[in-house]
């Protein structure tokens, strides 16, 4: 039994590295800092806010991933981007309604 107390196995640590080294330590790189001195949140409502100064708002729903598929595939084969799609659209609906065209693209 008192063998046993005496035998120990060497760590990973010391069968790797003689007694008289250190380990070595970095410097952990640091993470790049935010684009301004604003919290991320901030920048994020300052952009909504301009949006919503200039009278935008969002418009979402839930369709089939087949049809968000084919807009997609509709948008980049007419070289337009999604945003731009859905207005169109919105308008070609409100003619059909006979309202007034007012999805107007963004200056």
């Amino acid at each position: 039994m008192a063998m046993k107390d005496t035998l120990r196995r060497a760590s990973l640590t010391e069968a790797v590295m003689p007694h008289h080294s250190q380990p070595v330590l970095r410097e952990v790189p640091q993470a790049a800092p935010p684009r301004s001195n604003e919290p991320e949140a901030v920048r994020s409502r300052s952009r909504a806010d301009a949006r919503k100064e200039a009278g935008l708002t969002t418009l979402s729903g839930w369709v089939p991933e087949v049809a968000k598929r084919q807009f997609d595939h509709l948008a980049i084969d007419s070289g337009n981007t999604n945003q731009g799609l859905l207005l169109e659209a919105l308008n070609l609906l409100f003619r059909h309604y006979g309202k007034p065209l007012v999805a107007r693209p963004e200056a």
